[in-house]
């Protein structure tokens, strides 16, 4: 399961053909920080119990937290920054389909196999169950993305005040 959040900056981009070569490693970088905040605020500010108004997860797994404050896009994580003429993608996401099951909530039959609980054969069954939506990483980019913005803005100033400081 992962979000996208898009930061359109195409009219800021347009005003700067010739800083291109600086200005597409300078917004990735910005875009792995900007994947690292939300990391952090799904992790810290989210999940932990109370933290907000929304419902937070029961319990948090110390392997759902660093799967969150990674930056790579392995097996586990889903970590991508895209960036084009329009402006900046970032993708943050686990892939672990039960992840999505808390952050968008289900309802549904689950069919249980038979097995063994305490020494008693429990048969196979079908139950119903209703999981509710426990946002975490949803809230977490809408909370980041002005702070993600203003950062952008910023990098692309930088890189901007670097070219002319270089061309003197």
């Amino acid at each position: 399961m992962a979000l996208t959040a898009q930061v359109n900056i195409s009219h800021e981009l347009k005003a700067l053909p010739k800083y291109r070569s600086r200005v597409r490693p300078a917004l990735r970088k910005a875009g792995k920080r900007a994947l690292r905040m939300i990391g952090r605020k799904a992790a810290f500010g989210y999940m932990q119990p109370g933290a907000s108004g929304t419902a937070m997860l029961g319990v948090v797994t110390g392997r759902l937290r660093e799967i969150l404050l990674s930056t790579a896009n392995d097996r586990r994580s889903q970590n991508v920054v895209f960036v084009s003429r329009d402006g900046i993608k970032l993708r943050k996401g686990v892939r672990d389909r039960s992840r999505g099951v808390h952050e968008l909530g289900w309802s549904g039959e689950q069919h249980v196999k038979e097995h063994t609980r305490a020494g008693r054969v429990i048969q196979a069954h079908t139950r119903y169950m209703v999981i509710p939506a426990r946002p975490y990483l949803a809230p977490a980019v809408a909370d980041a993305l002005p702070i993600i913005q203003k950062d952008l803005g910023l990098t692309l100033n930088v890189v901007v005040e670097s070219s002319y400081a270089g061309s003197d």
